[in-house]
């Protein structure tokens, strides 16, 4: 059987030390999770980062803002440049907050995505019938 190093001196101080700050996150987490459920409460949107500080607009100014965006860069279509052109107009936007409003205006369908960049409907290019008919007109 091999016997126990001894540790190296100051090394338990340092293990009661991280034990405690372990604890200490756990604690600070669960008081998080409680502001961000009375967040949700008082709002009806789980969203938190658009509210607080860096946070210029609410939560239905973002969209607005976003829809300004979107007109502004027309078929070129919005990612995360969002956060930039919206900065260049003097607002703050989260990436996560552009990122979950633009998910949320696809799901209701007031905006397309590629896969790669959000457009207005009316920027989004439609294939073309010869495309669709394998290059055969009608």
């Amino acid at each position: 059987m091999a016997r126990p190093r001894k540790a190296p001196a100051g090394v338990e101080t340092l293990v009661v030390e991280r034990d405690r700050l372990i604890a200490e996150a756990g604690k600070l987490t669960e008081q998080a999770k409680g502001i961000d459920w009375a967040i949700t409460a008082l709002t009806g949107t789980n969203d938190a980062d658009s509210f607080g500080p860096e946070s210029t607009r609410g939560p239905g100014q973002v969209k607005i803002l976003l829809l300004d965006l979107l007109e502004e860069v027309g078929a070129t279509g919005l990612n995360a440049t969002a956060v930039e052109l919206a900065k260049n107009r003097g607002i703050s936007l989260l990436r996560g907050t552009a990122a979950s409003n633009l998910s949320r205006m696809k799901a209701d369908d007031v905006v397309t995505h590629d896969g790669d960049r959000y457009r207005l409907p009316a920027y989004t290019r439609q294939p073309s019938l010869a495309a669709i008919n394998g290059g055969k007109s009608s």
